[in-house]
C-alpha cells in the first residue's frame, strides 16, 4: 500500500511532531521521499515541510518555474527537473551554513538511473529547531503533493551521490538502516492498510502523525519491500533423544549473558 495526497487540489496532508531527535534545520540535511506525481501539469507542491512557529525552515518541494521542477525550502534558484508519473526517488541534500541544494532523482526498478544535480541558489539553513513537520503539504491549502508517497526520510547528514544510490533502492531497510545511525533522524513508512491508522516514526524518536486531513490508500511500486528489520535466521533444535526441542543460546560478554542468534550457511 501506498497513500495518495489529493492528486487534483493539493489538499492533503500529515502531520508530525518534531521533537528533538529530528534534524533542527536545513544544513546540513538529506531528505528523501519515495513518490510519484499524479501528472505533468505545472503545480507547487510540498512532500515534506518543516516549520517553526509556522514559520518555514525546511523542505522539498516541486513547483512550476519554467516548468515542473524541484527545489529545497527557500530556494529561490532555477530549479531541477526529474518529476515524474512513474515511482521516483527524490532526494535533496544541503551542506550546513549558505550552499546550493543538490537534487537526486533516481528510478528504483531495474537498473537504477539517478541524476545528481544542484541547483543554482545558495539556501541558508533556517532558523530552527522546527517544532512541527508535515509530509504531503504545507498544512493549510492547496499546495501540496499530488499523487502517492511511500517512504519519507531525513538525516542531519549531505549524504553523497553514492550513499544515496546504495541507500534509496527497492527495501526500506537499506534507507533504514543508515537513517537509524544518524544523530537526528527521522522515518515512516506510509503502507497503512488504513488511513485511520496513525503513521509513527520508524526510528522511535518520536516524531509520530498528530493529525491527518484527507489521503487515501492506493496500490504501491510493485515488488517494494517495507520491512525494516533483516533476516534473523534459522531456528537453532536440538535432538533430545524422541524430538527436537529449540535451544537457546547465551553468550557472557564480561558482566552478563546476552542472547545469541545462530545462522547456517547453506
Amino acid at each position: 500500500m501506498a497513500r495518495s495526497f489529493d492528486p487534483a487540489g493539493g489538499a492533503d496532508s500529515i502531520t508530525f511532531a518534531a521533537p528533538a531527535s529530528v534534524p533542527p534545520d536545513q544544513g546540513p540535511i538529506t531528505i528523501a521521499v519515495l513518490a510519484q506525481a499524479a501528472d505533468t501539469i505545472g503545480w507547487t507542491g510540498w512532500m515534506v515541510r518543516g516549520l517553526k512557529s509556522g514559520t518555514p525552515i525546511l523542505g522539498f518541494l516541486t513547483s512550476n518555474n519554467a516548468g515542473p521542477k524541484l527545489f529545497a525550502e527557500n530556494d529561490f534558484g532555477s530549479g531541477v527537473t526529474g518529476r515524474s508519473t512513474s515511482y521516483r526517488w527524490y532526494v535533496m541534500t544541503k551542506a550546513g551554513g549558505s550552499a546550493l541544494p543538490r537534487i537526486h532523482v533516481g528510478d528504483p526498478t531495474g537498473t537504477p538511473s539517478w541524476a545528481h544535480t544542484n541547483n543554482d541558489f545558495n539556501v541558508g539553513d533556517g532558523s530552527g529547531p522546527i517544532d512541527t513537520l508535515i509530509v504531503g503539504g504545507t498544512g493549510g491549502g492547496s499546495n501540496g503533493w499530488r499523487g502517492p508517497i511511500m517512504v519519507a526520510a531525513m538525516v542531519d547528514e549531505a549524504w553523497t551521490d553514492g550513499q544515496i544510490e546504495a541507500r534509496c533502492t527497492m527495501a526500506a531497510l537499506d534507507l533504514f538502516t543508515p537513517v537509524s545511525a544518524a544523530t537526528k533522524k527521522w522515518m515512516i513508512r506510509l503502507n497503512q492498510a488504513s488511513t485511520a491508522t496513525a503513521v509513527t516514526d520508524d526510528t522511535g524518536g518520536g516524531g509520530d502523525q498528530t493529525a491527518i486531513s484527507g489521503t487515501t490508500v492506493v496500490s504501491d511500486l510493485a515488488g517494494f519491500d517495507y520491512s525494516i528489520t533483516g533476516p534473523t535466521g534459522p531456528a537453532a533444535t536440538l535432538w533430545n533423544g524422541s524430538s527436537e526441542v529449540p535451544v537457546t543460546v547465551a553468550l557472557y560478554n564480561g558482566s552478563s549473558e546476552v542472547p545469541v542468534t545462530l545462522e547456517v550457511s547453506p
